[in-house]
């Protein structure tokens, strides 16, 4: 209801969980891209439970507490080290003492049908994050077709680098909506909108030229396979090949 009622073309922004919560919205007509901030991009049938399942060596453990009344809480004393550890002690405390409980069904709620598959997206990696892994954001972000900005920041990266953050945003929403005018990136064609894309990522007239093959083709190439339920998000590795870094995914905990 809430992107019936607006007018033109819609940029849907999620941070964390909220990011399942655009993959499914976005595929509202109205919608013309969509912005993930340190978020989960689930594809079809997958959810937040099955993407964090069986985590990588070392990775960290976010401190969730056991639910109460059907609700996620995190620990008040770990909050500020695993979510907000670069904002000020004061912004740390209070956002601990202010959250907004998290129902334990959410985890299991899966995606239908990714809007990422269609339309264009944005991703902003955390690189300080300590709730999602950032090889697990890498992972995410590459396997959806994002645009990619990476920065030094927690998982509450939107409070201590708003500027960096709303420029990302708005990025996307001069592409989505300004370009094309009133119906946006929804109205091009696959090719045009990856010429837009390869554009915002800095890329010459020359350099985009000499990336697109002649013939048109799909926005998003199709997915890699998929981790299986429980065994969690790919890990990637890097390779020299004939002297250039490779990287390679290994899935979940397969390696014994």
């Amino acid at each position: 209801m809430a992107i019936d009622v607006l007018d033109g073309p819609v940029v849907l922004v999620g941070h964390s969980y909220d990011g399942v919560v655009i993959s499914e919205a976005g595929n509202h007509p109205k919608v013309a891209a969509l912005v993930y901030i340190a978020a989960f991009v689930p594809d079809k049938g997958e959810s937040v439970s099955s993407l964090i399942a069986d985590p990588a060596p070392g990775a960290p453990v976010p401190p969730i507490l056991p639910p109460k009344d059907g609700f996620l809480f995190l620990d008040r004393e770990k909050f500020a080290d695993s979510f907000a550890a670069d904002v000020p002690v004061e912004l740390a405390e209070f956002m601990a003492d202010s959250q907004v409980p998290w129902g334990v069904d959410a985890l299991n709620g899966a995606v239908a049908e990714p809007a990422w598959r269609v339309k264009p997206s944005w991703y902003l990696v955390a690189t300080h994050d300590r709730m999602i892994p950032p090889p697990a954001q890498r992972a995410m972000s590459e396997r959806a077709g994002s645009q990619v900005v990476e920065m030094p920041g927690s998982h509450a990266v939107y409070a201590s680098r708003p500027d960096e953050v709303a420029a990302l945003i708005k990025r996307a929403a001069g592409l989505s909506v300004g370009p094309a005018g009133a119906t946006g990136l929804a109205s091009l064609t696959p090719q045009q909108r990856e010429i837009a894309m390869l554009a915002a990522a800095g890329l010459t007239s020359k350099q985009i030229g000499e990336r697109l093959p002649l013939p048109a083709h799909r926005l998003h190439p199709p997915a890699p396979a998929l981790p299986q339920a429980g065994r969690g998000l790919p890990r990637r590795t890097a390779r020299r090949v004939g002297g250039r870094r490779r990287l390679t995914t290994a899935v979940g905990r397969s390696r014994r």
